[in-house]
């Protein structure tokens, strides 16, 4: 089945969005397009990733227990990032890590703007 995924921005906000359409329609997707669209994801995920855990760093001395949850969390989203790239490969992709990586990266959006909204 041929879908289509916007992935001309990569804000934080759009990388989620995407990962939740991919964790709702992964299993009708052809093998290859699921792959590059994955890679596309991946190339916006992993430097937003680097940027908040900078971020978070930042916040260790405000707030040292958020900053290790934080840090716990962002340590989850790279494994699930990287069981996700394994399975697609693999071509039987893990839809229930896409679906807790979308949830990771939620919950993670929605604290970087209460955080955002601070400063």
């Amino acid at each position: 089945m041929n879908r289509s995924v916007n992935t001309t921005t990569g804000s934080p906000a759009t990388v989620v969005a995407l990962v939740e359409k991919l964790a709702a329609d992964a299993p009708y997707w052809d093998p290859a397009q699921l792959a590059a669209v994955w890679k596309d994801v991946e190339r916006r995920l992993l430097p937003q990733l680097r940027e908040d855990e900078r971020r978070n760093k930042s916040l260790q001395a405000q707030d040292a227990a958020q900053a290790e949850r934080s840090r716990v969390d962002y340590e989850r989203m790279r494994n699930l990032a990287g069981e996700v790239a394994i399975s697609i490969e693999l071509r039987c992709v893990h839809v229930r890590a896409l679906a807790r990586l979308a949830e990771l990266l939620k919950a993670q959006s929605q604290c970087r703007e209460a955080t955002l909204s601070l400063d």
